[in-house]
């Protein structure tokens, strides 16, 4: 189930053997910032952008990588948001926070370079951004790109959009309509202990699922743009020259290498592309559980 495989990554990411959990994030005009330790200077500006769910609170399920980079002189400004079908108005949303918390930062950040980091629905976040917005960024660091239908690039959504699921659209409508009963339950149990700051903080992961079951009852099934829209935006309006396209050994819903190929072959911005494409070990939620060390 949805709520299954959620509570079992997250379980794991709260395992009291993880590294991390420092206690001074800061909540800012709707986005969570990270300052290097005490006495280290801010070198540059991260804007990170998670995958989908997680990306809810990606203060919590990316907080070993983002925690790492905070440790290098990084300041970390990382945006929730809710997974949704409408991915241009996802976008807008994340790019007016991140606006606004910028301005309230501006004293700290005015003058640093500003990068775009993401992971899967992050990356393809920020690529749209780039494409509707003139953002300022010295480059994108893209992991595991993902513009696939929704039931490819999102596994969970394949037994709710399946045509037997779309015949019960009344049973979603009652589950979406109750608070998702026993979901919940078992996310209280799999929490248990977990202080109440830090529920709060995890809840809208769970609060966003509600949103998509109405969806899928009233016969949504795609994203919007749909991929082939996303590419051809991408293609005549992305304007970030520095890239860096990251993807992994054992990832088998990663667009990676399409991207590159969009962006070197027939974009707009090919004649002055600086782009890189690493391949590195591991699966696509490696990102989730990487700690940063010199050698990553």
């Amino acid at each position: 189930t949805i709520f299954g495989s959620l509570v079992a990554l997250l379980a794991r990411l709260f395992s009291s053997g993880q590294p991390g959990q420092r206690s001074d994030w800061q909540e800012l005009e709707g986005c969570w910032v990270l300052r290097p330790p005490a006495g280290t200077a801010s070198a540059a500006v991260v804007h990170f952008l998670g995958g989908a769910f997680v990306g809810a609170a990606p203060q919590l399920s990316y907080r070993l990588l983002l925690e790492g980079l905070a440790a290098r002189g990084v300041l970390v400004v990382t945006t929730p948001f809710a997974t949704s079908f409408d991915q241009l108005r996802t976008a807008d949303e994340v790019q007016y926070k991140f606006d606004r918390c910028c301005k309230a930062l501006q004293a700290e950040v005015g003058g640093l370079p500003l990068y775009g980091v993401g992971h899967s629905a992050g990356s393809l976040l920020h690529m749209l951004i780039c494409a509707r917005y003139a953002v300022q960024r010295t480059g994108n660091i893209l992991m595991s790109y993902n513009n696939r239908p929704a039931t490819d690039a999102i596994p969970f959504l394949s037994p709710i959009l399946s045509p037997s699921a779309r015949a019960v659209g009344p049973l979603l409508e009652q589950l979406a309509t109750s608070p998702l009963r026993s979901g919940l339950e078992t996310v209280s149990d799999a929490l248990r202990g977990v202080s109440p700051s830090l529920m709060r903080q995890l809840m809208p992961v769970f609060d966003q699922l509600t949103p998509i079951y109405m969806d899928v009852a009233q016969g949504r099934q795609e994203f919007s743009p749909t991929p082939q829209e996303t590419a051809q935006l991408l293609r005549n309006y992305y304007a970030v020259s520095r890239n860096l396209i990251l993807k992994f050994k054992d990832d088998t819903i990663d667009d990676s290498m399409e991207l590159t190929q969009l962006l070197q072959s027939s974009a707009a911005i090919s004649s002055c592309l600086d782009l890189s494409l690493r391949t590195l070990d591991g699966d696509h939620v490696r990102p989730m559980t990487q700690v940063c060390t010199d050698g990553s």
